[in-house]
């Protein structure tokens, strides 16, 4: 995945590396002042704005079809009809594409085997659990609103009525063989969350006896279009635990399936400190940092602030 990556993290070792920022003019002799020593381990990051993308896949810069964003960017926002440049979103007649919602070909989307956390944070800045049905668009700044998760992300046609799909969705597969890779005869599955009601709260229960999920099978003609009538249902317990997602222990043992509020709760963390490139390699560096409390490390970013030396 690393490799696919638009933005490159270097790791050197610089023992008589200057210091990365400016000291303020002082009347105390310098022999006097305490001296950070160099960092051991400088960082680089890039911090252009492709890091801002929703997208790591296959395709030119890691994009989807040339686009960088796949959900609303404000809540006004239906969702741009050109192709990508700095804002480049999926519009709406293109969401049904569905390998643009599955992490197996866009590896930053939501996979319900990973668990998804906040950020490491720090005793002043303290970044906690997602608002599960309203989550933040950015851990950070507040100015960039919250996504309702039950507003529609598309609409199609299932079992002869046309159903909304909620932003809240991920498509998954059947891995029958246990070898994590989606083999062609292996069947794709739409789960989403229902809001019976209508009053724009995803329902969740917490209780599989009473799983509020909704699962479907993905018949795809080969164009990789959700159409009319391709999603079928799911209404036994055998073959939705097909699609559930589930934890297993170190040694690849089943322990137990996840709830819906489980499964709900980390997509909403995904969506909030995972969903982009920049926010991915943000919560690799934090917890590289932490892991690392004895060595001194500095950050330098690719396109000027911050530069920084980080204890």
């Amino acid at each position: 995945m690393l490799r696919q990556l638009t933005s490159v993290v270097l790791v050197s070792i610089s023992m008589g590396a200057q210091a990365l920022f400016a000291l303020d003019i002082s009347d105390t002799p310098l022999e006097a002042q305490p001296a950070a020593p160099p960092p051991g381990v400088m960082i680089v990051l890039d911090n252009s704005a492709s890091m801002r993308a929703e997208f790591l896949t296959t395709e030119a810069d890691g994009l989807f079809a040339q686009y960088h964003f796949l959900f609303p960017r404000h809540d006004a926002d239906p969702g741009q009809p050109g192709p990508g440049s700095g804002t480049g979103q999926v519009p709406v007649s293109e969401r049904r594409k569905w390998k643009s919602q599955w992490s197996g070909y866009n590896r930053l989307y939501y996979q319900p085997g990973t668990v998804y956390a906040p950020w490491t944070g720090t005793p002043e800045l303290v970044f906690r659990q997602a608002d599960i049905q309203s989550p933040r668009r950015d851990p950070v700044r507040s100015a960039d609103g919250r996504l309702l998760l039950s507003r529609t992300f598309m609409r199609v046609n299932i079992a002869g009525r046309m159903q909304a799909v909620p932003m809240a969705h991920y498509y998954t597969f059947h891995d029958a063989n246990r070898n994590h890779t989606r083999d062609q005869a292996e069947t794709i599955y739409l789960v989403t969350w229902r809001d019976d009601d209508q009053n724009t709260v995803l329902d969740v229960t917490d209780d599989l006896g009473d799983d509020r999920r909704c699962y479907y099978r993905y018949l795809d003609d080969g164009d990789d279009v959700v159409e009319d009538n391709e999603l079928v249902p799911v209404t036994t317990e055998q073959e939705k635990n097909r699609a559930r997602p589930a934890r297993y222990d170190d040694q690849g043992a089943f322990q137990r399936y996840l709830s819906d509020y489980e499964d709900l709760r980390n997509f909403a963390n995904w969506f909030v400190y995972h969903r982009s490139r920049g926010a991915r390699l943000k919560a690799a560096v934090a917890d590289m940092i932490l892991s690392n409390p004895r060595v001194g490390m500095g950050i330098y970013t690719v396109n000027g602030q911050p530069r920084v030396g980080v204890r």
